[in-house]
């Protein structure tokens, strides 16, 4: 549906996130060229669709902080493992059999599977990404989208410095679209090294984009950090060049 479709939405409970997080009952939204026109009730504009909200709620749209959405493919694959075998023994050793229709179609069935649930914008790191915003731009989904870098290679572009050419030209090619942010995408600290992650973040500054990163995801990371760097991941990756300016994302155990 495009955004010049007009919607009105009737008898909805709104939920505002306001300051005071107000919750208004019996309410009519209208949306025109993708946008909140009129709140009140009993509205009349005349609307391409209109839906009965009655006993429902009408939210913001969800935002989903940390996703892999060509994965769909691999639900049930491997489960109940640690992360490091998980990755190692069964993830990365199938994803190396991907090709870029498998990639698109599975961020296609991703975009839809999210929309659906009400997430209207996500966080994603995977590679081929000129397929995952392909299907962003046809589902109609905002996604902020990281090509991953990882030192050994991805199924896309196996050397590291080519992995970064790749990424700065992902970033000058959907720079300002209405859908796609493009961001950088560093996949962990014990997958890229020191030196990759300072050229990162030197790229972060002369593109002004964001890094989007694993950190912190389990016990074990944590400790081999405190190991191999004297420090915490957080505290590591603050050492290089205070690159947490740049971070969008860390997941922390």
């Amino acid at each position: 549906m495009g955004g010049n479709v007009e919607i009105l939405l009737t008898e909805g409970a709104i939920v505002t996130q306001d300051e005071d997080r107000r919750i208004i009952k019996n309410q009519d939204v209208f949306i025109k060229d993708g946008k909140i026109e009129l709140i009140g009730k009993n509205l009349r504009e005349n609307a391409d669709l209109k839906i009965n909200c009655r006993g429902k709620v009408i939210i913001p749209g969800l935002i989903n902080l940390h996703t892999h959405s060509p994965m769909t493919l691999l639900r049930g694959y491997a489960d109940d493992m640690l992360l490091e075998n998980w990755l190692k023994e069964k993830i990365w050793p199938i994803e190396s059999n991907l090709k870029a229709k498998d990639v698109y179609y599975g961020a296609l069935l991703a975009c839809i599977e999210m929309v659906k649930s009400g997430t209207t914008s996500f966080l994603d790191m995977y590679f081929f990404m000129d397929e995952v915003a392909k299907a962003c731009k046809e589902v109609g989904i905002r996604g902020f989208l990281s090509p991953g870098i990882l030192e050994f290679g991805t199924p896309e572009v196996k050397d590291v410095q080519d992995q970064m050419k790749m990424s700065k030209e992902f970033i000058d090619k959907w720079r300002g679209d209405e859908l796609i942010t493009p961001v950088l995408g560093p996949h962990s600290i014990y997958a890229c090294s020191k030196d990759t992650l300072l050229e990162i973040k030197h790229i972060s500054e002369e593109k002004d984009a964001l890094i989007n990163i694993h950190v912190s995801e389990t016990r074990k990371e944590v400790v081999d950090s405190e190991k191999k760097f004297g420090m915490r991941p957080v505290e590591y990756l603050d050492g290089i060049g205070r690159m947490l300016k740049w971070l969008t994302t860390r997941l922390a155990t």
